[in-house]
């Protein structure tokens, strides 16, 4: 069924699954259709479709409209001798295929003989066919003829009022009106019946004769489905029906109905309080009462869940987002442990879009005797999933969708009041089966006098970016079917600009938010100035055909560009998908040890893949690159390549249909035989798929050439300048991190620093926790205190802290996983293109156990008084003193000037915490000032209390990668100035906005200005508009047409040559003159304005230097010399000790520490061996030292060389110490083997 659908298919295109070319199991039997409620309704629907052009069907979810009108329409027609061709459209692309399979397997028939389904990368003919939205509605914008060609088509769904839905019902209305013969039929759960109505009467009058201008409204069909009645229950009313006791519950009881008293008017925004649990307080401005959870409501719905638990059947417990379901989840768990009265139990389920289904099927299992299960879910389980077996809901009433800021061009997450209609979905889900309850979570009278009706339509708080480039397509196409006589004459079609097609919207959208689009696409260069004329650009065209945001299309056109197009490709899908990445969640998990271990696994194989980096988009393009060269393995052959990576098969074969979806768009508008085409075909025969000359995808075999390996860019760098130029308008800063004591009072993070010098903690190994439990302390036992903490230590990370420190004057916890203090940075952990000298493992994994909460539980078994019992401890997120924070450069507020009226407030970046950048830093307490830094993300989303946002896709680019942004920086929207040095005149800092930056000596010179210019020149003359088959600049005359993709690679390659590898540390300059940044604009509608030449003018410094290229060949130069003269040098003779232990570099060995906190043997490799002695790995870390010989000497150390014989599986130890000759066998059979 529809309703049963996930938002995307993992069925990869081309690939059918068993039962999709036969029959999809048994066939269903004609007394369980006729069993159906829509059955009892086929001669009305029938009726009404042969008397009216438009039929509402309105029928809950599960009544079988779905399936069976589509069939009762094909038979009602052919049974008239007709030749009926039938489009039905879906919001999900899983909806579409399974809803064909079903109707197949009803009818008896193979996929493909009467019913097909459409979606994108995929196909299978027939003619009733199931389609996604999005599909049929490309179709038409770009081929308005093929409407004439169905017979039917139905709308399914139309509820979920998406930007796409609405733009198809406007589409087809206007269509109906040149094709008169097209039937329409509208089916929903929840029809705004009078809307719609509204909306279609012209075309009943139309068709019935009775004159263009009368209006003949038709009422909808109530198709229903047979329910059980519902008691309705609201929050003023729950003490008559429920006791609830004293304590927490009575007093979240008291807090919400003082909320929604009548003399209560909270407006704007709230920070939160203690006691909501990690929700964020809502920037409402809606009616009486701000739309959040109050503190206790939780264990007012622990009162009722008690209370309203029945055997055998599911309670819903419908919250706003993921961190209300973990809250909740927290304080309801303690059910499970033991059996409420009548020896029921409880099972407590969470549902949300972040939680695959595969890893929750019991919940869609009848719970069984003796059982009742609890289900915590978002809006996802209102219409999309069923349940079964339902007796009692519990509405909070809230929801959490994504509203559009046109001021500052970003989604923003808020929490707002459902809808009425909503609630009464969401109600609904009780009574199907059996009587039912339903609690609604606020007052009878908020909901009947406060409450809005029907939930907006997406149209009105959407970005429309997408939906503009459409609508200026579709003006086009209109009018070159107008010119063909297409559109009869009597017809009033308005075609003269999008803003007026858009108004013939069933919603029409705000005139700000149509601005806002036109703003966003002019400053992505999808159209090319900032005017409703505008006309669309090569970069437009793309963003029309590829089904992902703005600025993922430019990474795919600038990846096209340098020849990097499957980097692109890869990057794109892995980030348009879901994380392909394994990620253990304590809804799931009940151990906290194994969810412990499967973080580790998790965080393991997500650092394995980012190298040191710290780019996310690096990290996911090196998975899919391990995933080409291990064949491309899908279905079972995926076992063991998703166990190495540890990831979700289903998940990444998701990631990969994305990327054949966008690659069999992509080839349609690349000319054959050139570079781009070229290597996005071999992209996709690494797939294991091809496009046929019919452009219709099939399999293929795995290349046997060698062309694979050479399809993926190897220079890190220039992916780097990649992603700066496609994400150069979304920028995060870290800056003034920490500053000299001198300064002032100490910041809290010096302080750290300060005392894990004084400790000696590892810097890079320790994690702080602020505001310990005291339940870990034993005030009579030091011992146990430590031992309570070290539990701790276990129950965060999995692994035992070397040193604990607890200081009691600032209140911080100090957990120490390295335990020595090692100097410099560590090479085994940075990688090659390193950035930042990154934490330990194990400190991100303390982190991770939080899951993104600032508070969260662990269970904790301490000792207290010579006894033990379990406890539950709150800690406080654990921090780190060189933790990278991130501030997000926003859009400034302005005037109808367009001048600053208002300084932005700070906005905190919060990347994914479960990638290695959630938790990020910098371990270089040698430098004063701390180094600042630089980076780049794929999409920002507001959070509701306007001081954090959620940024994906982050890659962090050092200030000496600052040049990578000015290729495509615009200079206007920036208020982009050269800071210039007062004394040698170089251009020492640069200012965005209110942001001013100091940049490392000679990062942007007149060199750089001069390349960069070159190619902000480049892209522009690319994006400007132009037609390869019709006309020359400017036409936009055909959609048909393949773009011309030029070569950037040269111009790149010389820019890259002027960027340092390493910053040098930034010097304060003692004044700055401020200059502009680049001249203003000429025209007021100049063709894109952004990509104007920057200010190359620079004053001349009278001191000779060498260009960076000439001192980069120069310290090439030097390390060719010294690493010849090392090599004629004679190697130098190793201490004695080496000699007599006849260790060779490769061997393993253990090493014993006699000495200090560090006693203990330890697993090493000898990785060389040097003058001072044996230079050893420790394998657990990675750590490097040398074992020299006064140590040996004295005492102190020793080594054993440890040999194995894999055979006969014995092994002997030989201890080297001041007498070599002591000889100890551990394995005396077969001693003399291995002697």
């Amino acid at each position: 069924m529809a309703e049963d659908a996930d938002n995307k298919s993992t069925d990869l295109p081309g690939v059918r699954p068993s039962g999709a070319n036969g029959l999809s199991g048994s066939l269903v039997g004609q007394s369980q259709l006729e069993g159906l409620p829509i059955f009892a309704h086929r001669e009305a629907i029938l009726e009404h479709v042969r008397t009216y052009r438009v039929t509402h069907i309105q029928g809950e979810t599960g009544c079988g409209k779905s399936t069976q009108v589509p069939k009762y329409v094909m038979e009602d027609a052919m049974n008239h001798g007709e030749e009926p061709k039938i489009v039905v459209t879906q919001p999900r692309r899983m909806a579409a295929v399974s809803l064909a399979r079903r109707c197949a397997a009803e009818l008896g028939e193979e996929l493909g003989k009467t019913v097909g389904y459409k979606i994108s990368g995929d196909s299978v003919s027939g003619k009733l066919c199931f389609a996604t939205t999005g599909f049929l509605l490309q179709v038409l914008v770009n081929q308005p003829e093929e409407f004439g060609t169905y017979s039917h088509i139905i709308l399914d769904e139309v509820h979920e009022r998406s930007v796409d839905a609405d733009l198809l019902t406007m589409l087809l209305r206007l269509l109906m009106q040149c094709y008169i013969k097209v039937k329409l039929i509208v089916m929903s759960a929840t029809l705004q019946a009078e809307v719609f109505a509204r909306y279609f009467a012209s075309l009943e009058g139309r068709y019935l004769d009775q004159g263009a201008g009368e209006a003949l409204p038709v009422k909808p069909l109530f198709v229903g489905v047979r329910t059980f009645p519902v008691d309705v229950i609201f929050l003023d009313e729950l003490e008559a029906h429920f006791q609830i006791a004293g304590g927490q519950a009575r007093h979240g009881l008291e807090i919400a109905l003082e909320g929604f008293s009548k003399g209560s008017k909270a407006k704007g925004k709230s920070k939160g309080k203690k006691g909501d649990r990690g929700i964020d307080g809502a920037a409402s401005g809606f009616l009486r009462s701000e739309p959040k959870l109050v503190e206790g409501l939780d264990w007012v719905c622990k009162e009722l869940v008690q209370q309203m638990a029945q055997d055998k059947c599911t309670l819903v417990v419908f919250l706003p987002g993921i961190a209300d379901i973990t809250a909740f989840y927290e304080t309801l768990s303690p059910l499970e442990s033991r059996e409420q009265g009548r020896g029921l139990a409880l099972r407590i389920f969470a549902m949300h879009s972040m939680i695959p289904r595969e890893e929750q099927e019991e919940v869609f299992r009848p719970p069984p005797a003796g059982t009742c299960h609890v289900v915590l879910a978002s809006n996802v389980a209102e219409s999309s999933l069923t349940l079964p077996s339902v007796s009692g809901v519990i509405d909070m009433s809230l929801r959490r969708s994504l509203e559009y800021d046109p001021r500052r061009l970003i989604s923003c997450l808020v929490t707002t009041w459902c809808s009425q209609s909503s609630c009464k979905q969401r109600s609904g889900r009780a009574g199907r089966t059996m009587p039912g309850r339903a609690v609604r979570m606020v007052t009878r009278a908020f909901f009947e006098d406060e409450m809005i009706e029907f939930d907006p339509p997406d149209m009105l708080s959407a970005p429309l970016t997408k939906l503009f480039l459409q609508a200026k397509q579709l003006c086009i196409k209109l009018k070159h079917i107008q010119e063909k006589g297409i559109i009869p004459k009597g017809i009033d079609v308005q075609l003269t600009s999008p803003t007026v097609l858009l108004k013939q919207l069933v919603s029409p959208p705000a005139t700000e938010l149509v601005e806002a689009a036109i703003t966003e696409l002019s400053d992505v260069g999808a159209v090319d100035s900032n005017h409703e004329e505008a006309l669309i650009t090569p970069l437009g065209h793309i963003c029309m055909a590829l089904p992902c945001e703005l600025r993922l299309c430019r990474l795919i056109y600038f990846g096209l560009m340098l020849n990097c197009a499957p980097d692109a490709i890869a990057m794109v899908a892995a980030i348009t998908a879901a994380d392909p990445f394994a990620a253990p969640t304590l809804l799931l998990l009940k151990d906290e040890r194994e969810y412990c271990r499967k973080l580790e696994r998790s965080f393991d194989a997500r650092l394995r893949c980012d190298a040191g980096r710290h780019s996310e988009p690096l990290m996911l393009r090196e998975l899919f690159m391990h995933w080409v060269d291990a064949g491309a393995p899908r279905g079972k052959a995926m076992g063991p390549f998703s166990r190495t990576w540890n990831v979700v098969p289903k998940k990444l074969e998701a990631v990969a249909t994305e990327a054949v979806d966008l690659s069999t768009r992509l080839l349609k508008l690349l000319k054959p035989g050139t570079l781009g085409h070229i290597s996005v075909q071999h992209f996709l025969a690494t797939m294991c798929f091809k496009v046929d000359p019919r452009e219709e995808i099939t399999t293929c075999n795995f290349p046997s050439d060698s062309v694979y390996s050479k399809l993926f860019c190897q220079d890190i760098k220039l992916m780097r300048a990649l992603l700066a130029l496609s994400f150069s308008d979304q920028l995060l800063f870290h800056l003034k991190p920490r500053w000299d004591a001198s300064c002032g009072k100490k910041r809290k993070e010096e302080q750290m620093v300060a005392r894990m010098a004084e400790q000696k903690l590892d810097y890079s190994g320790t994690v702080c926790i602020m505001q310990p439990p005291t339940k870990l302390r034993d005030k009579g036992d030091e011992d146990a205190t430590q031992e309570n903490i070290q539990r701790l230590c276990q129950a965060l990370c999995g692994e035992a802290a070397k040193r604990t420190f607890w200081d009691d004057w600032e209140k911080v916890l100090y957990l120490d996983f390295v335990g020595k203090k090692k100097g410099g940075p560590d090479k085994a952990r940075q990688g090659p293109e390193s950035i930042l000298n990154d934490a330990l493992p194990q400190v991100h994994r303390c982190h991770q156990f939080s899951a993104g909460r600032w508070r969260f539980n662990v269970e904790c078994l301490l000792q207290a008084g010579g006894s033990e019992s379990e406890e539950v401890l709150e800690i406080v997120r654990p921090i780190q003193p060189f933790l990278i924070t991130w501030d997000v450069l926003q859009r400034s507020e302005r005037s109808e000037g367009e001048e600053l009226i208002k300084k932005p407030g700070k906005v905190q970046a919060m990347p994914d915490w479960r990638n290695p950048l959630g938790f990020a830093c910098d371990v270089r307490p040698e430098l004063t000032p701390a180094r600042e830094h630089l980076a780049v993300c794929a999409s920002i989303q507001g959070l509701e209390s306007g001081q954090t946002a959620l940024v994906a896709g982050v890659t962090v680019l050092g200030m000496n990668y600052f040049p990578f942004l000015l290729p495509t920086l615009d200079p206007g929207r920036w208020k982009l100035q050269w800071g210039f040095n007062g004394q040698t005149h170089e251009i020492h800092a640069v200012r965005l906005l209110h942001m001013e930056i100091q940049l490392p000596p000679e990062t942007i010179t007149g060199e750089v200005l001069r390349k960069s210019n070159i190619l902000r020149t480049k892209i522009r003359e690319a994006l400007l508009p132009a037609d390869v088959s019709k006309g020359g600049k400017g036409s936009n005359a055909s959609a048909a047409v393949f773009l011309n993709i030029p070569d950037m690679r040269r111009e790149m390659a010389d820019f890259l040559d002027e960027i340092w590898d390493e910053p040098y540390p930034v010097r304060q300059a003692k004044r700055i003159s401020w200059g502009h940044g680049a001249e203003d604009a000429c025209e007021a509608r100049e063709r894109l304005p952004q990509l104007r030449p920057l200010e190359d003018t620079l004053c001349e410094v009278n001191e000779v230097r060498l260009t960076k290229k000439q001192i980069k060949e120069q310290n090439k130069a030097l390390l060719a010399m010294q690493q010849k003269e090392a090599a004629r040098r004679p190697p130098a003779e190793p201490p004695e000790y080496v000699k007599k232990s006849e260790l060779k570099v490769g061997d393993r060995a253990s090493l014993t520490v006699k000495y200090g906190d560090h006693k203990g043997q330890y697993a090493v490799r000898i990785v060389g061996i040097e003058e001072k002695g044996l230079k050893i790995q420790h394998e657990k870390d990675g750590y490097e030292e040398v074992v020299k010989q006064r140590d040996i000497k004295s005492g102190k150390l020793s080594i054993h060389a440890a040999y194995c014989n894999s055979d006969c599986a014995c092994f002997a130890l030989i201890l080297i110490e001041s007498d070599p000759s002591w000889l100890m066998a551990a394995a005396l059979p077969a001693l003399d083997q291995v002697v």
